[in-house]
């Protein structure tokens, strides 16, 4: 399977705040207990940064994932860094198999907005 690059932007699948937590949840179809998954975030090939999961995963971002067949969930750190046409590719790699799949989704960040101290309503007469 082809890296997420090589496909056409779509829709935004995904709106999140720069340096906010967020959840990514997938769907694995049919598990192997040898596999492994590393999550990169960017708008080209070129600045591809991986995301680590909070509590898990190496020194290098890869994680034990797809072991059995149905939903997982990862908590992340988003980068504190806008990206408004940005994709997320998650790599799940089956050393037993000799085989990786990518799967993508096309995703913005945004700074976010300062929340003033006070609101200011408006007058009453």
């Amino acid at each position: 399977m082809a890296k997420c690059e090589a496909n056409p932007a779509g829709p935004k699948m995904y709106i999140a705040e720069s340096g906010g937590r967020s959840i990514f949840t997938w769907r694995v179809m049919r598990g192997d207990l040898t596999g492994t998954c590393t999550i990169r975030l960017g708008s080209n090939l070129k600045d591809m940064k991986i995301i680590k999961p909070k509590n898990n995963g190496n020194l290098y971002g890869s994680f034990a994932c797809g072991h059995q067949a149905g939903f997982e969930s990862k908590e992340f750190r988003l980068p504190k860094k806008a990206c408004v046409n940005c994709f997320l590719e998650l790599e799940w790699s089956i050393p037993n198999e000799n085989i990786t799949y990518y799967y993508c989704a096309d995703l913005s960040i945004f700074d976010p907005t300062p929340i003033p101290d006070t609101y200011t309503l408006g007058s009453i007469v």
